[in-house]
């Protein structure tokens, strides 16, 4: 858990490259095992074989579907308009697959939330996944799947999957080392204690990949990737943010009508009062963080 001590403003950050993209990487998972962590690997001890992933898709990007023709990706990361984004219908990486091209996009707010529109849509074989309708209080300590890149596969089936949970959201939140402002949540890397192996954090390239609430009703979307930040008094030294797209839903939605379509919506049940005068006596947060983009 992160150690929250001073005010969020205590900041020092850092640009991720100054020239040019990021070096990609693999998502970092503790306990790394290519059967459980790799989704291509296609073993029935992958940490995720209970749900679909058909509709979280890439080239050399991130694209998670949200309904037949729309995604979700990173401003500062995403497919480019003429691409084509692969979706594979299982976790098989020669099975089936489907590949559709951007027509267009954009972005949301001042935020690095982006929404992407296919020319043709999905087939009923490409999962759409709701968004989790949740507020900030109860998004904190919510368990979570989140998705990076994964090295030895083609690039459209470069997913690797971890785990964590939500430290901390943070409003509006804006920084010299990024572009852009918006809702935020963080996540640490913890070497020992956390969620224990399966935690997770994202790494370059890992931009625009979404990380998912696991409700009752299937994986719903909490979070797409943003920055990583490095801080000498955490556990493992740093961690991971992503924009809250729960904050987003009516600016999605608005932006999807015209086309006929929209949004899923799954409600998390907010926390006991209990729990709300828990994270209020916690609402400290940690120092000297270095946010960075990632590419």
């Amino acid at each position: 858990m992160l150690i929250r001590r001073l005010s969020v403003f205590a900041v020092m950050c850092i640009a991720w490259c100054a020239a040019g993209g990021a070096v990609q990487a693999d998502l970092m998972v503790r306990g790394f095992d290519a059967n459980l962590h790799n989704r291509f690997a296609n073993h029935p001890d992958f940490i995720g074989i209970s749900h679909d992933w058909s509709g979280v898709g890439r080239n050399s990007q991130w694209a998670t579907m949200i309904s037949d023709s729309f995604f979700l990706s990173a401003t500062h990361s995403h497919p480019g308009n003429g691409t084509n984004v692969t979706f594979f219908h299982s976790n098989d990486p020669a099975g089936a697959s489907e590949s559709h091209a951007v027509a267009e996009g954009w972005g949301i707010g001042t935020s690095d939330l982006w929404l992407g529109r296919l020319a043709t849509s999905v087939s009923t074989s490409v999962a759409k996944y709701a968004i989790a309708d949740v507020s900030p209080a109860a998004a904190e300590s919510l368990d979570f799947l989140t998705f990076g890149l994964a090295s030895g596969f083609a690039p459209a089936a470069r997913q690797r999957v971890g785990r964590n949970e939500v430290d901390l959201v943070l409003p509006a939140f804006s920084d010299p080392a990024l572009a852009g402002a918006g809702d935020v949540f963080i996540y640490d890397y913890d070497l020992t204690g956390g969620v224990g192996d399966d935690e997770a954090r994202v790494a370059g390239g890992d931009s625009g990949a979404p990380t998912f609430f696991l409700s009752d009703s299937g994986p719903a979307i909490l979070g797409i990737h943003w920055f990583l930040y490095t801080e000498d008094d955490l556990d493992g030294g740093s961690g991971s943010g992503d924009t809250f797209v729960p904050s987003y839903i009516d600016a999605l939605n608005a932006r999807m009508a015209p086309f006929g379509e929209s949004l899923t919506i799954v409600s998390v049940p907010e926390p006991s009062s209990v729990v709300l005068y828990g994270l209020a006596l916690g609402f400290v947060i940690i120092r000297h963080r270095r946010r960075v983009h990632l590419n």
